[in-house]
């Protein structure tokens, strides 16, 4: 393979790290918790004029008048409090826009203001988009078209301590269990600079339907011109025209073979792709319904926003396909008056992945 390529492949996969968090599109829409579980801080903290005054205007903005914004091309990026008043961001923000914002809300403790996407800035949002384009075209263009190619390449990458080179190899799950081992503190460096990998060979053990089976035999050496063999056993599997390993020794790709129970499947939360626990860090600060596509797979994320304590949790029961919409049940638990609790904030969530990819979500909270 060519030394450009392998070269390109590890700096822009480097680079792709940096940038990635909070970076993958997601899908929101409103979650509607009971007041019981923030109004107490809230008023507290701004009043109950503004209280009432931010919730009159989400159940007005993101349902009432939702189609009326999409008909004027007008999108709302935020609703928050600020000091006296509730501020709504738009985008694109004009006077006229935001003169249609006060005909149908009023002006009385609002202020419209032009939109900004939260955590990311527009240079980095361009930036990142075409990092990710060019990673994804550097990755079609290493995948192989059959099992044999995948292992000498991924071997290949192990021989010249190349992790970005095997990371590309990868299924999506074995990516998410190795991002820490290959990307190696973002050095994407593997291995040793003594013993070195001075050959390998590569033997086929085992053949079935769209998987493969493959002992790697590593020779190293060191400058003693001392030599050790050391084998390791790996699977490729077909996705589509390419094939991937899926499982190097006692790691293995632990979404692909996933049991659905009650339509979804809760994962563990270490384990998941680096893209994933970013996408969820940025989005637990604020309260919602979310969703994300990561390779063929459909997360969905239920968030309650900053509580003042603990003692808050948030737990999807089921996800249930129903007239035409993926009902996500979600149970909601506050602290009891009584109940010793940590004092410090928290971000209550929970994550799943389900089992339905195309109906529309909507959630329904289990009383």
């Amino acid at each position: 393979m060519p030394k450009k390529i392998i070269k390109l492949a590890l700096i822009c996969t480097f680079l792709a790290v940096i940038f990635a968090a909070g970076a993958l599109a997601a899908q929101d829409t409103l979650l509607p918790i009971r007041d019981d579980f923030y109004r107490e801080s809230y008023i507290q903290e701004y009043g109950e004029a503004i209280y009432l005054r931010h919730r009159e205007v989400d159940a007005a903005l993101f349902g009432e008048y939702a189609g009326a914004l999409a008909a004027q091309g007008i999108t709302v990026t935020h609703t928050g409090p600020f000091r006296d008043y509730v501020e709504i961001g738009i985008t694109p923000y004009t006077e006229e826009n935001a003169g249609f914002i006060y005909s149908l809300l009023g002006r009385e403790l609002l202020q419209v203001v032009e939109g900004q996407p939260a955590h990311l800035l527009p240079a980095a949002a361009s930036d990142t988009a075409l990092l990710q384009q060019q990673i994804a075209k550097l990755e079609e263009a290493l995948a192989a078209k059959d099992a044999q190619t995948a292992v000498k390449t991924w071997a290949e990458g192990v021989k010249t301590r190349n992790g970005a080179l095997q990371y590309a190899l990868l299924t999506p799950g074995l990516k998410a269990v190795m991002y820490d081992e290959l990307s190696f503190g973002g050095t994407w460096t593997t291995g040793t600079s003594s013993p070195w990998v001075e050959e390998y060979e590569i033997i086929t053990t085992k053949v079935a339907p769209q998987k493969r089976e493959f002992q790697v035999i590593f020779t190293y050496t060191d400058s003693t011109k001392s030599r050790q063999k050391v084998t390791d056993t790996v699977t490729v599997v077909q996705e589509g025209e390419n094939w991937f390993l899926d499982s190097i020794n006692d790691k293995k790709d632990t979404l692909s073979e996933i049991n659905f129970t009650k339509g979804c499947y809760r994962p563990d939360f270490n384990t998941l792709p680096a893209e994933i626990k970013s996408w969820v860090e940025a989005s637990r600060l604020t309260a919602g319904l979310r969703e994300k596509n990561y390779h063929g797979h459909r997360f969905v994320l239920v968030t309650a926003g900053e509580k003042p304590t603990g003692g808050y949790a948030v737990e999807i029961k089921e996800a249930t396909a129903k007239s035409g919409q993926l009902e996500v049940k979600v149970q909601m638990t506050a602290p009891g008056k009584d109940d010793f609790v940590t004092t410090a904030l928290t971000y209550p969530f929970d994550l799943v992945i389900v089992a339905e990819k195309e109906l529309p979500l909507r959630l329904v909270e289990l009383d």
